[in-house]
């Protein structure tokens, strides 16, 4: 992930954090199509309507089988 997602800013002012995002992927389970979803969905939650001020990017894989 790129650092437009933990340093994500909601109209407060206040931070995504890196805390919040290990919590939602221990929360989230196993399969990296679900973390990866529920990530997305949260930071967007979490901005409300704040304006996204960074780029985000994230990539998610698992091991098959």
């Amino acid at each position: 992930y790129t650092d437009g997602i933990n340093e994500a800013i909601d109209a407060a002012g206040s931070f995504y954090t890196m805390e919040r995002l290990r919590e939602r992927v221990l929360q989230a389970g196993a399969s990296s199509e679900v973390v990866g979803a529920t990530l997305l969905q949260d930071v967007r939650q979490f901005l409300g309507k704040a304006p996204q001020a960074d780029d985000m990017c994230m990539v998610c894989f698992g091991r098959l089988g």
